[in-house]
């Protein structure tokens, strides 16, 4: 078994949502965001290389073949070098009413890809169809798209170790400026480079707000415990975050998906006022489950840190949980 030394290990600030937490600094990052009903996306990469993805990405919308006309808008998202795309979206879609709005732009070294999903039955098919001929809406893609190239002429590129001093919201790559709002859904993975099984996922949603609180749902997590081959409470209760933010915390171990007996730690902030100003926070700390870079056909007798190491590298990294100062 390999060891890990949680105390002294060194951990890099990371900004998710509007959140900030510190992670170590040997680990992978992967992460998603969804925000007022768009996809967000940022990849490193060149200008040179962005440009020739674009041509590309160009050339194969105006290649693909469907049953329906697959490509209704194309040009400049508003921006010197941006483009937006409006296409069937799926080439075997069913019918001609729906639309993938996408747009794109370059920027801080990130190329910055934008999406959402629309409709549009003005000219359908099946317009007749009652369905489609009572709803007094026929298309949302003008006040889409006019929303997603709004959002394209803000959002800016950010190395995942910058953290904004200015209001708006962290994404894996980026960054949207702006003041907060109940449709937000950022999330982070990250999976330790010498510890493949040791996996951090740090979630902020200011659309959730739960019913009951973490600890609130004990007898739930009481029968998955008893339903679990070594399953047992390490620790559980309320914890003192920095930024008064209110939180819960539960550390269990027990027998995970591959067969080792390991842990899952997770921790709820804000779980009883999810909004736009207090989002629901989660953070969950799994050592001996998997990852994309578990080889799953590799024998594992053991997760790869002892107990007491999880235990003290949760403690090191969930205290410094916190709201971003002037993030909202």
């Amino acid at each position: 078994m390999t060891t890990i030394d949680p105390i002294n290990v060194e951990l890099t600030s990371r900004c998710i949502g509007r959140f900030v937490v510190s992670i170590p600094t040997r680990a992978s990052t992967s992460g998603r965001a969804k925000i007022q009903g768009v996809e967000f996306d940022a990849q490193p990469m060149s200008q040179e290389l962005s440009e020739k993805f674009l041509d590309n990405r160009e050339n194969s919308i105006r290649k693909t073949k469907s049953k329906y006309k697959y490509l209704y808008a194309e040009g400049e998202a508003g921006l010197k070098g941006s483009k937006y795309f409006i296409s069937l979206g799926d080439p075997n879609s069913l019918s001609d009413g729906t639309r993938l709005i996408e747009a794109y732009k370059w920027d801080r070294g990130y190329l910055i890809k934008l999406w959402t999903n629309a409709f549009d039955w003005t000219n359908s098919v099946f317009k007749e169809h009652p369905l489609y001929k009572n709803n007094p809406i026929k298309s949302n893609v003008q006040e889409k798209t006019q929303a997603l190239v709004a959002m394209l002429a803000r959002v800016r590129g950010r190395p995942d170790n910058e953290t904004p001093s200015e209001p708006g919201v962290c994404f894996l790559g980026g960054f949207l400026p702006g003041g907060a709002t109940d449709s937000e859904r950022v999330q982070n993975f990250f999976v330790l480079q010498d510890h493949p099984d040791v996996t951090i996922n740090v979630t902020a949603d200011s659309g959730i707000k739960e019913t009951d609180s973490l600890l609130q749902r004990g007898q739930e997590i009481e029968r998955m415990l008893n339903a679990t081959p070594g399953g047992r409470t390490l620790r559980k209760g309320v914890v003192s975050l920095q930024g008064a933010l209110p939180a819960e915390e539960w550390l269990i171990s027990g027998t995970m998906p591959r067969g080792v007996l390991g842990n899952i730690f997770n921790l709820e902030g804000n779980s009883l006022t999810g909004s736009a100003l207090t989002p629901l926070v989660t953070l969950n700390l799994h050592n001996g489950g998997t990852s994309p870079n578990t080889k799953l056909d590799a024998e594992q007798s053991h997760a790869s840190i002892s107990e007491n190491e999880a235990i003290a590298l949760w403690d090191v990294v969930s205290r410094t949980l916190r709201p971003r100062p002037n993030g909202f």
